[in-house]
């Protein structure tokens, strides 16, 4: 018999982006030739070969020490199988 357990994992990852990939300047001209900075929360379950997991990124620029403002958040949604090198 085969030992199967569900596998957990997170992860949250922060940085900046710089350049003009996104129009943020409306919000924030201070930071208009800067860039923008993003955080990132990724999560997958899997049991066995099969996985399920989805991801957000949200992308803000600081209008002050505490107070940021958002313009973009991004959702993404995974689920298939993994066999090692094939992922379907």
């Amino acid at each position: 018999m085969f030992f199967k357990a569900l596998l957990l994992s997170f992860a949250i990852e922060s940085g900046f982006v710089s350049g003009g990939l996104f129009n943020y300047s409306a919000r924030n001209v201070e930071w208009q030739d800067i860039g923008a900075l993003y955080a990132s929360l990724d999560a997958t379950a899997s049991l066995g070969a099969a996985y399920i997991g989805g991801e957000m990124i949200s992308y803000f620029t600081p209008r002050s020490l505490i107070d940021y403002s958002p313009f973009q958040m991004t959702f993404i949604a995974r689920a298939g199988f993994n066999f090692g090198n094939i992922k379907r």
